[in-house]
């Protein structure tokens, strides 16, 4: 009876250290990929405007042929 009393108690001494540990390991990774993911959104923000700005800029450059040469 001592021996399953020890465990038990055991047993439930790991578990308040055990669950407790797992929770905040949790959310300390949680908290890392929400960072993350609002990194990924700015950036997925800003990929159409990079690419209006590519656009642009491919507009107003010259043809290599139409550039008059001066001598």
């Amino acid at each position: 009876m001592a021996a399953i009393k020890h465990s038990i108690r055991l047993q439930s001494l790991l578990a308040s250290v055990v669950i407790p540990t797992l929770v905040s390991a949790f959310a300390l990774l949680n908290r890392y990929y929400k960072g993350l993911e609002a990194n990924l959104k700015t950036i997925q923000l800003s990929i159409p405007h990079s690419a209006s700005l590519m656009l642009d800029i491919r507009r107003q450059e010259k043809p290599y042929g139409m550039i008059k040469k001066y001598n």
